[in-house]
């Protein structure tokens, strides 16, 4: 029995990443010496409802974000097992608490 050849480069539509749960397998994983590009386009700006973060201006407004997160983690090993984070990427386009652009890596709030 003849094993596929992984595959040089991997697509997946933007329907195909939603009807997925927002996730994509690295068919043969990555090696050594292995590049990864992604291509996103980040949300409309638009107030912050999430209510652990969710922050206001001065004047009572909620405050505007435009961002987007991507993580790269490695598959479960045996039940019980934690997915490690291997990378967290969050750019903030509009900003954070001080209203400059910023890149979040490798940590959580």
């Amino acid at each position: 029995m003849a094993s596929e050849p992984c595959p040089n480069s991997v697509f997946v539509s933007r329907e195909d990443f939603l009807k997925k749960g927002n996730l994509m397998v690295i068919p043969c994983g990555i090696s050594l010496g292995s590049h990864i590009t992604v291509v996103e386009t980040s949300r409309w700006a638009h107030a912050e409802s999430e209510p652990n973060i969710a922050l206001m201006k001065e004047d009572g407004e909620s405050k505007i974000v435009s961002q987007f997160m991507m993580e790269l983690q490695r598959l479960k090993a045996m039940d019980g097992d934690d997915l490690p984070k291997i990378l967290h990427f969050n750019p903030l386009i509009k900003g954070d608490w001080s209203d400059r652009p910023m890149i979040e890596k490798n940590k959580c709030y």
